[in-house]
């Protein structure tokens, strides 16, 4: 009798276990039911989401916030096709800004799987370069996979007798030509009014284990000079978030007094790339650029052309310029009377021998 309770109450206590795991094997299925619908919901979310913005973009595809949520959203959804795509029509329609080139060149380059596929991430990253002047892009490994690529030569050839000596004075050559474009990096660096200046030297001696030259002291103290005088516009600039436009207008107008044209490019490249849809800098920027052009042609009339069919060119080209220039709906006698002296300046000089000389 004692034998049969035993053996019921261990029945009893296996059937009351075995419910227990079917339970916890219920929860753990409706747990990974709740979070595949989750997952699913979210999914649909975003697409949805996609869609309207596409459906934006049909109205008035020049709609710059719509692009941008395009690529955040198929990004995030992980949909590679419609991803690409959205990229590729906004960089049709504008410039893009660092924060949209670096993931796309991150995302290009981790499907790199041939040559073809390399030389498209390579034409990506050229046109990238070309939209703003960007700090931090370069294309990643390459100089590691340089490195991996003479170690396979050396491992395949260096226990060769006859061809073991190839490798080792290719080897030489390049790091010759590394060291010195090194080298060559670093004072152009430190020619330039750059953060950390003091520093890049330092690094630069270290790197060369010795003192730096006259020469590259001399321009590193003019570089020098010139940070010190930009420094108060770039704290400025790093004390607030972008657009920082009137910091930007600030600094821009310090720039045009001291006539470098290089750096009010930059510093123009710099503002637009913060404030791309703002049209009154972006006019402002191009009349920069027109009155730089002048500049240009007179200095292209002075250099020497061997034949008048070059300064029949260059004229053509320049009065093609000053042309469109012309506002017709608005005061225009001022440009109009520019192109018609040009036009005989061009007439007189290519007719008496193309002797010229700038006014």
């Amino acid at each position: 009798m004692a034998d049969k309770i035993d053996e019921a109450g261990t029945d009893k206590e296996s059937m009351e276990i075995n419910d227990e795991e079917d339970m916890s094997a219920d929860d753990s299925d409706g747990d990974d039911t709740s979070d595949d619908n989750e997952e699913d919901n979210r999914e649909e979310k975003l697409k949805i989401q996609i869609q309207e913005y596409k459906s934006q973009l049909l109205e008035n595809p020049f709609m710059y916030d719509a692009h941008v949520n395009i690529i955040k959203t198929a990004r995030e959804l992980g949909d590679l096709e419609t991803l690409r795509s959205a990229r590729e029509k906004m960089c049709e329609l504008f410039p893009l800004s660092e924060d949209i080139w670096l993931p796309w060149l991150q995302d290009e380059a981790g499907l790199v799987s041939d040559e073809t596929s390399r030389e498209n991430v390579r034409q990506l990253f050229e046109k990238a370069v070309k939209d703003y002047f960007i700090g931090g892009m370069g294309e990643a490994d390459g100089v590691k996979k340089v490195r991996d690529t003479f170690e396979c030569a050396l491992t395949a050839c260096g226990l060769h007798p006859a061809a073991g000596s190839v490798p080792s004075k290719e080897q030489e050559r390049k790091f010759t030509e590394q060291h010195d474009r090194v080298e060559a990096l670093f004072k152009r660096q430190i020619s330039v009014p750059l953060q950390a200046l003091e520093e890049t030297l330092q690094e630069y001696e270290d790197w060369l284990q010795g003192q730096a030259d006259k020469v590259v002291k001399q321009t590193f103290n003019k570089a020098l000079i010139k940070l010190e005088k930009i420094r108060p516009y770039e704290k400025k600039l790093a004390a607030v978030s972008p657009p920082r436009l009137e910091e930007y207008q600030e600094y821009i107008s310090y720039e045009e007094k001291e006539g470098d044209p290089a750096r009010i490019q930059c510093l123009y490249e710099r503002a637009i790339q913060e404030n791309c849809l703002n049209t009154h800098l972006w006019l402002q920027y191009t009349k920069y650029l027109d009155s730089r052009l002048d500049g240009v042609f007179e200095a292209a009339l002075l250099s020497g052309f061997s034949q008048g069919s070059e300064y029949l060119l260059l004229w053509t080209t320049f009065l093609d310029y000053l042309r469109r220039r012309i506002k017709w709906d608005q005061d225009y006698e001022e440009d109009l009377e520019t192109f018609r002296l040009s036009i005989e300046k061009a007439v007189e000089q290519l007719d008496g021998g193309w002797t010229l000389e700038c006014a």
